[in-house]
């Protein structure tokens, strides 16, 4: 519900949504088969935006919790207890709180990742889309790439994240003379977990660059809503549009710090 509510918010002054009374209304009557020309129902990636995101910021909330919570513990080990004069030997020191946390978070961001990845996919596969040419290329088709480059980098880092996406919680091999007989491999789960984050801004920018040359084609940059205009913009700056081929690599490191710099797109309409 948060997230249709962002997307409806963000999406509000848009000059290119659709009313579905209207679509109704014009393919409505008859007891016939009637076969139309607009798409009634959108792949997943686009028609379950709530569904797949909502659990996706549910989890990042959740684990923004935990951490908060652990890296505010006591976990000396043995404890000092001054005033009383006791040493307390326990566990607070045990990382599966943390291990559990950046496993579940990674599993979110590697869904967020393909997520990206399959709508990359839709707006440079004319064959699905049926809008944008082939790899959305404003150049000459044959002589030069388009975006196939950008898709080949999105694919096999999704990809990689799918592999890094195996749970490090579920290891165990003890060690310290069998003492430590049950470990966390939290510290692990924690590195795991910072290669799918730089994972997903890579795919995302990726994704940022795949709309702005979308929205160039369709030349509908002023009908998008005011959130993604100024979305457009931005990215626009640090990436300009490609019609002939030239190296990108420090270009799209620009995208992915603009995406860490601030939140760039809020539900303010």
């Amino acid at each position: 519900m948060a997230v249709a509510k962002s997307l409806r918010t963000i999406l509000a002054s848009s000059k290119l949504l659709r009313n579905r009374g209207i679509l109704d209304k014009n393919h409505h009557g008859g007891n016939g088969v009637q076969k139309i020309s607009e798409t009634v129902q959108e792949v997943y990636s686009f028609r379950c935006l709530a569904q797949i995101l909502g659990p996706i910021q549910e989890i990042i909330e959740k684990t923004r919790q935990v951490v908060e919570v652990e890296i505010n513990s006591v976990t000396d080990n043995p404890i000092v207890d001054w005033p009383n004069g006791r040493f307390l030997h326990g566990g607070n020191f045990h990382g599966d709180y943390i291990a559990a946390a950046a496993d579940q978070l990674k599993m979110g961001l590697v869904k967020l990742s393909l997520l990206a990845e399959r709508r990359i996919n839709f707006f440079l596969n004319h064959k699905i889309n049926g809008v944008f040419p082939p790899f959305l290329n404003l150049g000459k088709p044959g002589l030069t790439l388009g975006l196939q480059g950008l898709q080949f980098v999105a694919t096999s880092t999704a990809a990689q994240s799918q592999t890094l996406a195996f749970p490090q919680y579920v290891h165990s091999i003890p060690t310290n003379g069998d003492n430590q007989d049950v470990v966390s491999m939290g510290t692990d789960a924690a590195l795991l977990c910072s290669r799918v984050v730089d994972n997903v801004y890579v795919v995302q920018a990726i994704e940022a660059v795949t709309l702005a040359q979308g929205a160039d084609f369709l030349k509908c940059a002023d009908k998008l809503s005011s959130v993604t205009r100024q979305f457009f913009k931005d990215i626009r700056k640090v990436f300009p549009a490609i019609i002939a081929d030239r190296v990108i690599t420090d270009q799209l490191v620009s995208v992915v710090d603009f995406l860490k710099s601030k939140h760039v797109v809020t539900s303010r309409a």
